[in-house]
Formats: structure tokens, sequence, C-alpha cells
């Protein structure tokens, strides 16, 4: 027997994987988010109601997605060689022969980037033309298709199935209408999406989960909003109580009533007051001095959750742009944010979806040289509401304080100008805004000036950094 080499020997050692590379815990779900209501499919749950009932992550996340989902996409060729084309038109075959459209698995997978995970299922079908079922195919050459890529929604992942050292073996996924029950889908079946780098971690770290903080802190200043508007229209309810009942048990209960009376107080065409004999009611107005405050400490809020979506598409951009960062606007450092989840979303169609569906049809390709590969145009046309918010952020980074202005760029991940950089500068407005229009009022000899329209929300966004509050002092400035 000869002696092993130090090259045989450290292979020998290096082919075995000794540590663990996860995060699960326990029942093979992520454990370490910062908020316990967030773990498990019902802390998803949670994340995922946000939206539904949250218009500013709603808006944001719609606009993403969609915006994502007008990429085109292609199917490049290993080389010229007869087999690789054809190998190249059979995979780009594939996207026109599902039961359901190609957007639509894109627009999911793009959902990992506010999950930070997203898994479809692959669903095989023999393609043998019309057979009037799920398995129709628009072809006929008796290859295996994709019927489907099945969506698996993050709130019913129930965990994974795991290795001795950490690594996911399956999707255990709970029953939409028995939740008791699970069924375990295995990884070969699955393609995987990791929309927020969470360093290793499987579940990533999508956007949501630091965005449930700020919705929680929206929900309650609305609570506090509608409450305090609620005392200023109706009043508040107070109760005088001039004479009770000798019978401590009677003028408990009367108390015990009038609490409950005060509570229950609303208004409606049911509404009114039956009071004891001994007991003086009233409605006290209530100045509700602090709501204008209020309404901009939320409409702060929105701005910033709405904000830390588009950071994370601006991050993203910042990586495919590199140092040429400081010369590209922020509206093209979106769309190269918005092509980079669309790379990866190719690139894990490229290692685990192409190799999969060629490797079902073994010896339909023979001399194929390298598997083909899927490719996307860059999105383009990116929405005008979209555009008002990134020139919002851009113009103030250009105008604002040189400290307030690295604050910001520090917290999207945007690079700090250097003395001697050319840095982007918010291109000036085509037109002026219009002066105010004046009228003479009837009887009057002097001219009323009508109010200005209430800021829009792009202009609501502008008050961070007290930009708004500079704007109405230019405004003031012009009119004088």
């Amino acid at each position: 027997m000869t002696d092993e080499t130090q090259e045989q020997a450290m292979l020998r050692a290096g082919n075995e994987e000794i540590g663990f590379g996860n995060t699960l815990g326990w029942m093979g779900r992520t454990e370490d988010r910062y908020l316990s209501d967030l773990r498990g499919p019902e802390g998803v749950a949670r994340m995922a109601e946000l939206l539904r009932k949250e218009p500013s992550v709603y808006s944001a996340h719609h606009l993403v997605t969609r915006f994502a989902g007008g990429a085109e996409w292609d199917v490049e060729p290993a080389s010229d060689a007869t087999a690789d084309q054809e190998a190249a038109t059979f995979v780009k075959s594939l996207m026109d022969d599902m039961s359901h459209a190609w957007s639509y698995f894109i627009r999911f997978a793009i959902s990992a980037l506010a999950f930070g995970f997203a898994d479809v299922e692959i669903v095989w079908k023999r393609r043998e033309g019309r057979q009037g079922d799920a398995s129709d195919s628009k072809y006929d050459d008796g290859l295996v298709g994709i019927r489907k890529l099945g969506i698996r929604r993050q709130e019913t992942v129930d965990g994974w199935e795991e290795d001795e050292h950490g690594g996911v073996q399956a999707l255990r996924q709970q029953h939409p209408k028995r939740w008791r029950e699970t069924v375990v889908i295995p990884i070969e079946k699955l393609l995987h999406f990791i929309g927020g780098e969470d360093r290793g971690g499987w579940e990533g770290l999508g956007w949501l989960e630091p965005g449930y903080k700020l919705a929680h802190m929206i929900e309650n200043y609305e609570i506090i909003e509608g409450v305090g508007w609620q005392r200023t229209f109706v009043g508040l309810p107070v109760f005088e109580i001039q004479e009770l009942p000798a019978d401590s048990t009677k003028a408990n209960n009367i108390i015990t009533a009038l609490k409950t009376l005060g509570r229950n107080l609303v208004v409606n065409e049911q509404q009114y007051v039956l009071m004891h004999p001994g007991v003086k009611f009233t409605l006290e107005s209530v100045n509700n001095s602090g709501a204008g405050e209020l309404r901009a400490k939320i409409a702060q809020l929105r701005w910033e959750m709405t904000a830390l979506v588009y950071a994370t598409i601006l991050r993203m951009g910042m990586e495919r742009v590199g140092t040429e960062a400081l010369s590209v606007t922020v509206n093209e450092l979106f769309t190269q944010g918005v092509d980079t989840a669309l790379d990866d979303i190719a690139d894990v169609l490229n290692r685990h979806l192409v190799p999969r569906v060629l490797s079902a049809n073994a010896g339909a390709f023979d001399g194929m040289t390298d598997y083909p590969k899927f490719v996307h145009t860059s999105v383009r046309g990116v929405p005008p509401e979209f555009l008002g918010n990134l020139t919002g952020v851009a113009d103030w980074l250009t105008r604002a304080p040189e400290g307030d202005s690295t604050f910001l760029r520090e917290l999207l991940g945007m690079p700090i100008p250097q003395q001697g950089d050319e840095e982007w500068k918010a291109p000036e407005p085509a037109q002026p805004p219009p002066e105010p229009v004046t009228r003479e009022a009837p009887g009057e000899s002097q001219p009323l000036e009508i109010a200005e329209e209430e800021p829009t929300e792009v202009e609501m966004s502008a008050m961070l950094g007290g930009l708004w509050r500079k704007v109405r002092a230019l405004q003031a400035r012009d009119k004088k």
C-alpha cells in the first residue's frame, strides 16, 4: 500500500462538511428574527397582512413587482452548434407552454425582496399535444415539459427538512384547508429564491421585517388621530354625579353603567342617552390642535416605509454600477436595482431549472456543448409616480446640508462624494410653478387670492430633512 500524499489527504478531509451553515431552529424555521411575533408561519402571515392593509406597503410593492414583470425574457444557446440551438429553442418554448403566464411567476419570485425568500414547485408534464386536461401542451414532441411553476406562498411554509449539516432537503407546507396536515416537497422539485442576503440564512431578509416596526407605529398613530377627531366632533362624555342611592350596591351599579355608556357612546342614527335623575351629562368639546402634527408624522412614517423599499432596490443598483454610481442618476440606479433582482432570478433558473429539465430529456440533445441560459432585457419606463419620489430624494441629496446628505447616503449604501467628484445635479424644472390665480370678489375692489391646493404625496415626501419647510419659505418669498 502506497503512502497517502498530502494532496490526497487534503481531498479526503475536504470533501466532508463538518460545520453547520444555516440558522434554522426548532421545527425547521428561522429563529433569528428580531421580533418573536414574526417567526413561523403566523409571523410571516403578519408581514403579508401589511401588503393588504398599509397603503404605502401595497403601492411600493405593487410598483416594484409590476415594473419587474415588464422585462422580456429569452434563452441564449451555448454556441452556434445545432444541438445547442435546439436545446435553447426547447427551453424557450417552456415559457409559453405552462398553465400560467411567465410574468405571473416572475412577479411572485420578486416577492422574495419583501419576504426574504420565495419558493415555487416544478410540476412536470409530458408534451403530447392537446389532452383536454391540465397536461395540455402546444407541442406534441413527447418531451418532458413544465405544466406549472406552482406558487407556494411564504405564509404557508411550515418549515424545512434539513440534513445533519443544516442543508435544506425539502419544504414542509401546511395544507391550506386542513391546517394540521402538511406535505413535504423535496428540494429537487423546488426553485428557491432569496431576496435579501442574511449571512447565508435560508429565508433571507426582506424589507417587510424592518418595515413591520414602521407599520406598527403608523397604525397606532392613526388610532390616536381617529380618537382625537372623534372626541373633537362628538365631544368628551362627562358625567357629573350629583346624587347616588344610599345603597352601595345600587350606587356601584350606576357608576358601572355610566362607565360602560361613556366607553360605548358613538354617533349614529340610534344615538341617545338615558340618564339617572341624580346624574348630569354633557359632551365637552375637545381642542384637537395637534392633529396637523400627528398627520405630518404619519405622512413621514409612510414616506420612510416607501423609502425602505426604494432603498432596497437602490442598494442593488449600487452593486451593479459599482464605482460609477456618482455619475448615475437615482432613476437609473432604480432600474439597475430591478435588473439585479432579475439577474438573481435568472441565476436560479440557470443553475437548477435548466439542468433538471434537460436531464429529464436525456438523449434528446446529444452533442450539446453546454446548457442554454435564461436572459432578460433591462427594464424600461419607470412610472411617473415613482419618478416623483426618486426626484424628491435626489433633489434633497443635492441641496441638503452636507451632514444630512452624508447621513442619507450612508443609509442607502451610496458612496460619499469626495472633493473633485462630479456629482449628479437635479435637473431644473421645465417650467416654473404657476403664479396663484386671483379674481375680484363681487362688490370688492381688492382681489382675493385663491387658496393653494394641499400638497401632493410627492410634495409630502419632501418633508425629509425639513425640505418641505424650505419650499414653503421660497413660495412665501416669491409672493412678496
